[in-house]
Protein backbone atom coordinates (compact mmCIF):
# COMPACT_ATOMS: atom_id res chain seq x y z
CA UNK A 1 0.00 0.00 0.00
CA UNK A 2 1.31 3.80 -1.13
CA UNK A 3 -0.53 6.79 0.72
CA UNK A 4 0.35 10.43 0.90
CA UNK A 5 -0.61 12.77 3.97
CA UNK A 6 -0.11 16.27 3.87
CA UNK A 7 -0.04 17.48 6.95
CA UNK A 8 -1.09 21.20 7.63
CA UNK A 9 -1.38 23.57 10.67
CA UNK A 10 -3.71 26.46 10.91
CA UNK A 11 -2.83 27.52 14.50
CA UNK A 12 -1.53 31.36 14.97
CA UNK A 13 2.66 31.01 16.90
CA UNK A 14 4.11 34.09 18.66
CA UNK A 15 7.65 34.08 18.08
CA UNK A 16 10.50 36.67 19.29
CA UNK A 17 13.18 38.64 16.92
CA UNK A 18 15.81 40.43 17.39
CA UNK A 19 15.82 43.20 15.10
CA UNK A 20 19.21 43.95 15.31
CA UNK A 21 20.19 40.65 14.72
CA UNK A 22 17.42 39.89 12.25
CA UNK A 23 16.75 36.74 13.86
CA UNK A 24 14.09 34.79 15.76
CA UNK A 25 14.90 35.11 19.60
CA UNK A 26 12.80 32.34 21.21
CA UNK A 27 11.02 29.59 20.92
CA UNK A 28 7.58 29.91 19.36
CA UNK A 29 4.32 29.75 21.23
CA UNK A 30 1.34 28.72 20.08
CA UNK A 31 -1.97 31.68 20.04
CA UNK A 32 -4.49 29.15 18.68
CA UNK A 33 -4.48 25.82 18.90
CA UNK A 34 -7.02 23.33 16.74
CA UNK A 35 -7.55 22.39 13.19
CA UNK A 36 -9.75 25.37 11.53
CA UNK A 37 -8.28 27.02 9.12
CA UNK A 38 -7.55 30.45 10.23
CA UNK A 39 -6.95 33.38 7.92
CA UNK A 40 -6.01 37.29 7.15
CA UNK A 41 -4.82 37.91 11.14
CA UNK A 42 -4.18 41.49 12.10
CA UNK A 43 -2.73 43.05 15.46
CA UNK A 44 -4.18 46.05 17.64
CA UNK A 45 -1.82 48.53 17.76
CA UNK A 46 -0.57 47.82 20.97
CA UNK A 47 0.46 44.39 19.80
CA UNK A 48 -1.53 43.24 22.37
CA UNK A 49 -4.63 41.20 20.44
CA UNK A 50 -4.94 39.34 17.37
CA UNK A 51 -8.19 39.07 14.83
CA UNK A 52 -8.77 36.68 12.58
CA UNK A 53 -11.02 34.75 10.18
CA UNK A 54 -12.01 31.43 10.53
CA UNK A 55 -11.20 30.70 6.71
CA UNK A 56 -14.58 28.42 6.37
CA UNK A 57 -18.31 28.83 5.12
CA UNK A 58 -19.34 31.19 7.39
CA UNK A 59 -16.48 33.09 7.88
CA UNK A 60 -16.77 34.62 11.03
CA UNK A 61 -14.47 36.92 13.04
CA UNK A 62 -12.31 35.87 16.04
CA UNK A 63 -10.40 38.07 18.64
CA UNK A 64 -7.45 36.83 20.96
CA UNK A 65 -4.63 38.15 23.28
CA UNK A 66 -1.17 37.63 21.81
CA UNK A 67 -0.46 35.49 24.48
CA UNK A 68 -3.29 32.84 23.61
CA UNK A 69 -5.58 33.70 26.07
CA UNK A 70 -9.57 35.10 25.97
CA UNK A 71 -10.19 34.07 22.72
CA UNK A 72 -13.69 35.33 21.65
CA UNK A 73 -15.78 35.06 18.69
CA UNK A 74 -16.43 38.58 17.44
CA UNK A 75 -18.81 38.11 14.79
CA UNK A 76 -21.69 35.04 13.41
CA UNK A 77 -23.23 34.57 10.18
CA UNK A 78 -22.61 33.32 6.86
CA UNK A 79 -21.15 36.17 5.19
CA UNK A 80 -17.62 35.10 3.27
CA UNK A 81 -16.57 38.63 3.04
CA UNK A 82 -15.29 39.01 6.07
CA UNK A 83 -11.51 40.34 6.67
CA UNK A 84 -9.55 42.35 9.48
CA UNK A 85 -6.70 42.62 7.84
CA UNK A 86 -6.18 46.75 7.37
CA UNK A 87 -8.84 47.66 10.14
CA UNK A 88 -7.15 48.60 13.64
CA UNK A 89 -9.02 48.03 16.66
CA UNK A 90 -9.13 49.88 20.06
CA UNK A 91 -7.18 48.10 22.93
Amino acid sequence: MAYVAHARDFNLYKVGFDPVREENSAESITVTAGSTPLADPDFSPDGQWIVFNAHLTPQNLFLVRSDGTGLRQLADGGQMDRCPAGHRMEG
